[in-house]
């Protein structure tokens, strides 16, 4: 399941947005163990079809749940995986007129945590002012 939640008041980035912050949160059925290549596109599909029809920036936080993995992905953190995974549903779809910017924040355990906005092309410059913004909450 798919849940898109606008969210413009949870984050703060330091300056107001000029588009709306739409979370986009992917629920696990509890009968559907893996996911199949076909719902991924479909997902990737849903996730175009939102933007296309919102002048939003949709932000995707990898979680920390396990999640299966190959055994040459064990190596990778559960949310690494998630947003390689993601990445790579996202460069397929390719997306004509549309952006990701994946934020890597380094928690205060030397943790990663994935932050990851889809927008449209003419909002790359807000994109450019949160990866900013980000970043220093790793310095923090």
């Amino acid at each position: 399941m798919i849940k898109f939640e606008c969210s413009s008041e949870v984050i703060d980035f330091g300056f107001t947005l000029p588009v709306p912050l739409v979370g986009l949160t992917l629920v696990g059925e509890s009968h559907c163990e893996t996911n199949s290549l076909r719902y991924l596109i479909q997902l990737g599909k849903l996730i175009k079809e939102y933007i296309d029809h919102n002048n939003v920036i949709l932000y995707y936080y990898c979680d920390t749940e396990e999640v299966r993995r190959s055994h040459h992905n064990l190596r990778r953190s559960p949310q690494a995986y998630r947003n390689e995974l993601f990445a790579v549903l996202f460069d397929r779809m390719e997306p004509q007129g549309l952006v990701r910017e994946t934020n890597v924040i380094v928690g205060e355990h030397g943790e990663e945590h994935y932050l990851v906005l889809i927008t449209r092309d003419r909002n790359q410059e807000v994109l450019r002012e949160i990866k900013v913004s980000v970043a220093d909450w790793s310095k923090e």
